[in-house]
């Protein structure tokens, strides 16, 4: 499966009120009509930046919000959380979870 990050798309963070009009929300869209299915699509989107890239723009403590603006139709959950645990097979039934929880001694609260 390919999944997308949308994680370091400045584009994203110019998006105002009117967001029919935002291009990188129109590209997702474009992108969602093309592989037919706007929610199989949603579940393969997700944000994931890496806090050293962002930390050199100004303002980078404001992306996360900015980005959930811009793509709060796509569902927040699964963009800021859901997509990157099927992704990364950390869901319940995931092949990595047992591997996080036996590295770090136990699964983490945010993963439980």
């Amino acid at each position: 499966m390919i999944y997308g990050d949308v994680g370091k798309w400045d584009g994203l963070r110019k998006c105002g009120q009117d967001l029919d009009a935002c291009k990188p929300v129109v590209r997702l869209a474009q992108a969602a009509a093309r592989f037919g299915d706007a929610a199989a699509f949603n579940q393969r989107i997700m944000y994931g930046s890496d806090w050293f890239m962002n930390v050199v723009d100004g303002q980078w403590q404001r992306y996360p919000e900015q980005v959930a603006h811009a793509l709060a139709g796509m569902g927040l959950d699964r963009l800021f959380y859901q997509n990157a645990i099927d992704c990364f097979g950390l869901g319940p039934d995931g092949k990595r979870r047992s591997a996080v929880a036996n590295h770090l001694g136990q699964l983490p609260a945010w993963l439980v």
